[in-house]
């Protein structure tokens, strides 16, 4: 009996040690040519794309874990022999690592659920190995942590890349608000590519607050780094956008008076503009400009109305039946000269004037010494006035009885002759006024 056992023990030996060796020429087979071996019966196609789909970190967080995948043209899983080439950024998109290395088939990590095969790349990057960390890296690497990707085999090159931002090309003023409890003006920008997705980058950023009549209320440049835009992220895609703030205190109160506006000019209304530059590579500086907005100014950034301040120019001697000219085009004001309203008492009975503009004239019909009231008011109501004195003598080339009284005993008594003279010989010419007539200023 034991005779007849020990040959069937050695024959069934022989047939274990033959299957033991065929079971590793198969796994050295695949572990040579995984391209064309199969797991769970799947065959490794080869690879049409790559995509970079996590980072995270490992071994107590001292690695970062970066997974790829490879695909076929069919958009399965696959495999194969190859080059990886991997570059990594931090929140800042500066480089921190660096590696080419020869990949394997053997090396990817297959996995099966349920009649699914999957099957990736799992690459560690110590951090010893990177540049440098930063607390953001560690603590959300899956957006924190750019990673540029590429596969090289036979003839072919594959490319990948996440969360790689690329070149802005136009800047967008996405939203301006006003919180007068924080007492700040609030700015979402958003940089776009060529494509017109949103970017991020590292530069400068200008912005510039105008009211609506283009008086500078706030222009300032800052630098911006790219960590600093904010990130809405959803399964490896994702919106950024930078948003800033301009304390009150940083802004120049507007005099800006236009309630409704005029002549097309949106009135109370402040313009935001905003221009980014940075450094793209090769290229050097490149600036884009954002769209300008407009949003209502608060009280807050307004400054008190203040009353006009009128003045007037004119000939202190004028002659009767003849026009005389008024010049108010030196009153000021804190609000726009264009929105103020001249309104003219000419003291000789005749009827009030109203201009909307600074020059006026009226006809005295009788010789007299009048007293002229120009009252000024402004486009929210505040008003100042002022008086001048105009001598209006008898034309001495007139008859008497053609202008009517002289005044108070006539031309013998009012004027003589030579005074007319006098007042007529001794009147400047100008381009806003005919000869004839002193310029004289009346504040």
């Amino acid at each position: 009996m034991a005779t007849t056992s020990t040959p069937l023990r050695k024959a069934q030996a022989a047939v274990l040690g033959t299957m033991v060796a065929l079971v590793a020429l198969i796994a050295l087979a695949m572990a040579l040519d995984h391209g064309e071996a199969e797991d769970w019966g799947v065959r490794w196609e080869r690879p049409a794309s790559i995509s970079i789909d996590g980072v995270g970190t490992g071994g107590e967080d001292e690695a970062l874990l970066v997974t790829l995948h490879l695909w076929d043209a069919q958009g399965r899983a696959t495999e194969w022999d190859g080059t990886l080439e991997v570059e990594l950024a931090d929140e800042d998109l500066t480089i921190v690592h660096w590696a080419s290395m020869h990949v394997g088939a053997g090396e990817f990590t297959t996995t099966r659920t349920g009649d699914v095969v999957d099957t990736r790349y799992v690459l560690r990057v110590p951090y010893a190995a990177l540049d440098h960390v930063t607390p953001r890296m560690m603590g959300r690497p899956g957006t924190d942590v750019s990673v540029r990707a590429s596969f090289t085999f036979a003839d072919q090159n594959l490319t990948a890349e996440r969360w790689w931002w690329p070149s802005p090309a136009s800047l967008v003023v996405q939203d301006v608000s006003v919180d007068e409890g924080l007492g700040c003006v609030l700015v979402d920008l958003v940089l776009l590519d060529g494509d017109g997705w949103s970017t991020k980058r590292s530069g400068e950023l200008r912005l510039s607050i105008e009211d609506s009549e283009g008086f500078v209320m706030h222009d300032r440049t800052t630098p911006v780094l790219a960590g600093e835009f904010n990130l809405f992220a959803f399964w490896g895609t994702g919106w950024t956008w930078y948003g800033t703030w301009v304390d009150f205190a940083d802004i120049r109160p507007s005099t800006d008076r236009l309630e409704n506006g005029s002549e097309g000019v949106p009135g109370r209304l402040m313009r935001v503009t905003a221009w980014f530059a940075c450094e793209v590579g090769r290229l050097g500086p490149v600036g884009v400009e954002g769209c300008a907005t407009v949003v209502r100014i608060p009280d807050a950034l307004l400054l008190p109305n203040g009353a006009p301040i009128p003045r007037v120019e004119t000939g202190q001697v004028g002659l009767a039946g003849r026009q005389h000219d008024f010049d108010a085009s030196g009153t000021t004001d804190d609000a726009p000269v264009r929105g103020l309203r001249y309104e003219w008492s000419w003291g000789d009975g005749s009827r009030a004037e109203t201009t909307h503009g600074p020059y006026a004239s009226h006809t005295f019909p009788r010789a007299g010494s009048f007293l002229v009231e120009l009252r000024v008011t402004d486009a929210e109501g505040a008003s100042a006035s002022v008086n001048v004195s105009v001598r209006v003598l008898r034309d001495p080339r007139v008859g008497p009885g053609e202008l009517g009284d002289l005044g108070q005993g006539g031309l013998a008594q009012g004027a003589s002759l030579a005074d007319v003279i006098e007042g007529l010989t001794a009147l400047p010419t100008g381009p806003s006024r005919r000869p004839g007539a002193m310029d004289a200023p009346f504040a």
